[in-house]
């Protein structure tokens, strides 16, 4: 993939990305302020770390990039090969992922189990020459999951009875929605556009592989992975694209195809750290922070509202009390289960 380019730190100064917190129009993008009340982070018994979820997500994807791609053949002890499927089926099967633990916490849903009935329920929704039968995403999952030993009889028995669980639980939580738009066409698109180069082409295609490992495939839309994906091919391959618009202008790809650079350059930043676990919590800790911030500032700026337009007599004999604390914001307050709804994380 080449050696990854040094982007600034989008949170490392005082100017800051854009943090989303309105409504979308797509019901699976999620703003910023859900995360911070995911299943996971709100379970009773151990809830997990804003940045402690994230990282399950990745070590989740990264398993179904094993078991769906080339395996581990060169594993030391018991390797094993891949189903090595295409990479929209891959990718499908991630976005389910984050979907899915929208709704459920992984310390309820073990994600190998989940990840590999989502690669089997992505294999029916590819083309049928791509099928793959129960039987085989059974023996390259328990492979997988289990490295110290060779499988047995028992384990497939095991494993074909938790997929088939999972694959009905993953559609009961996404509510058969399961049509979904991944960013790789409208990159190529851009890329013919700008008659790029061919080693660029590859750099940007498996950045995009590498974003669908982070949060970014349900907070953005895919249009914009696609530009911030090209924006860090360009860097590392340092090919400057460039192209003739209708005008006869020269125009530079930033300038023409997105609105928002800096939008752009907080996505590749993200993009291009989402294999190094410290960058990871470094960077959710600060969003965490500022987060936090916005909303306490946002619930002081709603009271002072509301004392303004209270009547004099009663600014001044009505005592000051606290305001309490929802239930909702409490990881106490509600159970989950493999296949609830959490009422605070419905999509907008």
């Amino acid at each position: 993939m080449g050696p990854v380019p040094k982007f600034p730190d989008p949170l490392g100064s005082t100017t800051l990305p854009r943090l989303t917190s309105g409504a979308s129009q797509n019901d699976w993008i999620f703003n910023d302020y859900h995360f911070l009340e995911t299943p996971s982070v709100r379970f009773k018994a151990d809830p997990y770390s804003m940045d402690k979820e994230v990282w399950f997500r990745h070590h989740a994807c990264d398993f179904v990039e094993r078991i769906g791609g080339y395996g581990e053949p060169h594993r030391k002890y018991f390797p094993y090969k891949g189903m090595r499927l295409p990479r929209t089926i891959i990718s499908f099967a991630k976005v389910m992922l984050h979907r899915f633990y929208m709704r459920n916490a992984f310390q309820e849903c073990p994600y190998r189990e989940v990840g590999a009935a989502l690669l089997f329920l992505a294999c029916k929704m590819g083309e049928g020459h791509h099928m793959h039968s129960l039987e085989t995403v059974v023996n390259v999952a328990a492979q997988a999951a289990k490295k110290d030993a060779s499988i047995t009889r028992e384990d497939c028995d095991v494993w074909r009875k938790r997929i088939l669980y999972w694959e009905a639980e993953i559609v009961t939580a996404l509510e058969f929605d399961l049509i979904i738009e991944l960013p790789y066409q409208g990159a190529a698109t851009i890329l013919k556009q700008y008659h790029a180069s061919e080693e660029l082409y590859e750099l940007a295609m498996q950045y995009i592989n590498v974003a669908m490992n982070t949060t970014l495939p349900i907070r953005e839309k895919t249009t914009l992975i696609a530009q911030a994906a090209i924006y860090v091919a360009s860097v590392v391959s340092n090919e400057e694209l460039k192209r003739v618009n209708s005008d006869g202008k020269t125009v530079k790809f930033l300038e023409e195809e997105s609105s928002d650079r800096r939008l752009i350059i907080s996505l590749a930043y993200e993009i291009t750290s989402a294999k190094d676990q410290a960058k990871v919590r470094k960077l959710v800790t600060k969003k965490l922070t500022l987060l936090e911030k916005r909303r306490r500032q946002s619930g002081a700026n709603s009271l002072v509202a509301k004392t303004a337009q209270a009547p004099l007599a009663e600014q001044v004999q009505a005592p000051v009390t606290p305001v309490p604390t929802s239930p909702s914001k409490t990881p106490h307050a509600v159970k989950t289960t493999p296949s609830s709804h959490s009422p605070c994380l419905t999509p907008k």
